[in-house]
């Protein structure tokens, strides 16, 4: 059903477009057996069509903004590695064709789900920050995010991420988290120049300040996996890392 569909959208468009690009005035059959409207103008459409086009992809929208959120709890449950797309399929009680007009294997579809992820990230980020936040604000509400998501590790994608990482062949991998530490990088060292010059930081080395910074938390994330850390122990770390940013800075 879901293919005749998409068929029928993709050559009734094709009929439109052509009718536009030529200024083809004269009525043309529509594939469904019926006509399609007269057109007056060469660039007047048909705005039912329009609407069935826009209606399809917010269907399409929403159907794999489902699949996502169902994705990330299988692998969440049960790692990278013993998850096959028939898993995926099962979970979403969708047909295999449905998953497959989306992804066509787990790593694209793991991939996406990262991605997801992350931009939920940024978005916890920018929700918990004042209206005029200042540098020493953005970095706590990061620490604050790391905290959150480091209290949350049963629920997160750490171990299937890592697993994917150590087990994939394909470079797409540690590109991904090696790309995510970079950018995280970058944030940090911008946060610390911006709060060097406004006296809130004492940093001579931004950038290798970042990275140490990032190693440390990431450190951390594999610690809080593999071993029993409370969230107290988590905090005074967090803590820590905040402090020694504006250790020997000069208060006016």
């Amino acid at each position: 059903m879901c293919g005749f569909l998409f068929y029928d959208v993709r050559v009734r468009f094709s009929v439109l477009l052509k009718r536009v690009c030529y200024n083809d005035h004269s009525t043309i059959a529509d594939p469904k057996g019926g006509r399609l409207n007269r057109m007056t103008q060469g660039h007047e459409i048909d705005r039912a069509f329009f609407l069935e086009v826009i209606s399809v992809g917010e269907k399409s929208v929403q159907k794999k903004k489902y699949i996502l959120e169902t994705a990330r709890k299988v692998f969440m449950e049960r790692g990278f590695k013993n998850v096959t797309m028939k898993d995926i399929v099962d979970a979403c009680a969708i047909s295999r064709g449905g998953l497959y007009l989306y992804y066509s294997s787990t790593e694209e579809l793991f991939l996406d789900v990262l991605k997801a992820e992350s931009e939920g990230t940024g978005d916890t980020m920018q929700g918990a920050l004042p209206e005029k936040a200042t540098p020493a604000d953005i970095m706590q509400a990061f620490f604050n995010a790391w905290k959150s998501e480091l209290l949350s590790e049963k629920e997160s994608l750490t171990a299937a991420t890592y697993e994917y990482a150590f087990l994939s062949e394909e470079n797409g991998a540690r590109t991904y988290l090696k790309t995510r530490f970079e950018e995280s990088v970058r944030l940090v060292s911008r946060l610390l120049i911006a709060g060097t010059r406004t006296g809130q930081f004492s940093v001579s080395d931004p950038y290798t300040t970042a990275r140490n910074i990032m190693f440390a938390l990431e450190g951390l994330r594999i610690s809080v996996g593999t071993m029993e850390i409370s969230e107290r122990t988590i905090e005074g770390e967090l803590k820590f890392l905040m402090q020694e940013l504006s250790s020997g800075r000069q208060d006016g």
